[in-house]
């Protein structure tokens, strides 16, 4: 760990499925600022996301999202054999590539 890194501590990870879709959260805190990464991938392409958010206060303030098109997570996972039903949280892999890209320009925005 170089002086440049900052301490990264993971406060929760989930993954589960919702109706036809499935749905990835990571809470940490890096440095004294807390961060929220929320990403949905399913059937139809617009209603996936991948999205950062900073706690301001109360408040969790958007900093910055993929755009769908070019997400890394593939869509419709939901209807994918390994994670139907109650196996949507083996799918976590899955959404590695966007989770490391909301990551890096984190830390390029909130420095």
């Amino acid at each position: 760990m170089t002086a440049k890194t900052k301490t990264e501590r993971t406060i929760e990870k989930v993954t589960c499925g919702l109706s036809q879709s499935i749905y990835h959260r990571e809470l940490y805190e890096i440095g004294n600022k807390k961060i929220k990464l929320e990403l949905n991938t399913e059937k139809f392409e617009e209603q996936c996301y991948a999205r950062a958010y900073a706690l301001d206060g109360v408040e969790w303030k958007l900093i910055y999202t993929i755009p769908y098109p070019e997400m890394k997570t593939p869509r419709d996972l939901y209807y994918k054999l390994p994670y139907r039903d109650k196996n949507a949280y083996k799918a976590e892999k899955e959404f590695e590539t966007d989770v490391q890209r909301l990551k890096k320009y984190i830390m390029e925005l909130l420095g």
